[in-house]
């Protein structure tokens, strides 16, 4: 019955799109993906090829100081300064690592579409955002916001043009998932023949889930899942992507092994190293947590496998058939 549902919202969302009486064209030029040097958070920032539209997935940890203050000042510079459209706004998940500087972003930003997975952490962030998302709905009538579960594939489609594409590849229902990771929303951006995933904190439970529901995954870059913890990546699910560039959003290593949050984790990276192209590695040797032994490991990892917080914030274009890699370094 579920994939009932998708299905006929998938449908709903073509039709609205061919009702719309707008003939969308093929653009050419520079897609731009940036990766935000945030520490260990997410935070994505997309524009269009024709510069016009933009789209920003998630929106770093405002618990963590250098976080926020790295986020807001990097999106500022990327945008053009505060009060800036941004066509499709997306919360993949609740967790403080996302959503940490969403209300900021809605405070600040000409939000057009706003989307999250619906799923009601209870916490003090997402309370405030949602309040904020209230308010909107009442004094703009031009914001549209949708929970994961009432949104059709296509919704996360910020630029109109015939040749680029978002979708959301999600089908189980949240509350098939008691983890929160594993709500995470799952986004696939295509322009011409180069494409982009992005899975938030997904799991193995929850790449498995996209794995029986046959959906689209192969990529040409991969945003890491759950900052490379060992808890994703799994073999068959990097098998499946075969990416030729994987981000690791993992932050600066806390070598304080007593603490909560050990990434980047050795066995997601050596499963990395496996499946990314090329013999190339990079200069430096980096850190990587083995659970098994409970220490910090200095590893070497292949040059294709990216991490803003020694590289900066990285920005992959895409020109629709070939990709090119900018960092701030």
């Amino acid at each position: 019955m579920r994939f009932t549902i998708y299905a006929l919202l998938l449908i709903l969302g073509l039709l609205i799109h061919a009702s719309s009486g707008q003939s969308l064209q093929t653009v050419s030029g520079d897609l731009r993906v940036y990766f935000l040097d945030v520490g260990k958070a997410d935070a994505i920032y997309i524009v269009c090829p024709t510069g016009e539209h933009s789209m920003l997935i998630d929106a770093a940890d405002s618990s963590l100081p250098e976080s926020a203050e790295k986020f807001r000042s990097e999106l500022q510079k990327l945008t053009g300064g505060l009060n800036q459209k941004i066509d499709v706004v997306v919360a993949s998940h609740g967790d403080k690592d996302h959503i940490g500087n969403m209300k900021w972003v809605l405070d600040n930003y000409r939000v057009e579409r706003y989307l999250d997975n619906g799923s009601n952490t209870g916490t003090g962030l997402y309370r405030e955002l949602q309040i904020r998302i209230a308010d909107l709905k009442q004094i703009n009538p031009g914001f549209r916001y949708h929970s994961l579960a009432t949104v059709e594939p296509i919704f996360a489609d910020f630029c109109p043009a015939e040749n680029v594409s978002v979708e959301i590849l999600n089908r189980a229902p949240i509350s098939e998932f008691s983890d929160e990771n594993n709500r995470s929303i799952i986004l696939r951006l295509d322009y011409n023949t180069t494409s982009f995933l992005f899975p938030g904190d997904a799991d193995k439970e929850l790449e498995t889930s996209l794995l029986i529901g046959h959906a689209k995954l192969t990529a040409n870059v991969l945003k890491a899942a759950h900052h490379g913890g060992n808890s994703a990546s799994s073999k068959l699910f990097l098998e499946v992507i075969r990416p030729d560039y994987i981000v690791v959003t993992s932050g600066k290593p806390n070598f304080d092994v007593s603490q909560k949050h050990l990434l980047p984790q050795r066995k997601a990276i050596d499963r990395m190293n496996e499946i990314v192209p090329g013999s190339q590695f990079r200069k430096d040797l980096i850190p990587a947590y083995d659970k098994k032994t409970n220490q910090w490991q200095q590893i070497p990892v292949k040059q294709n496998i990216l991490f803003p917080y020694l590289d900066g914030t990285i920005e992959i274009r895409s020109d629709g058939t070939r990709l090119t890699l900018h960092d701030s370094k």
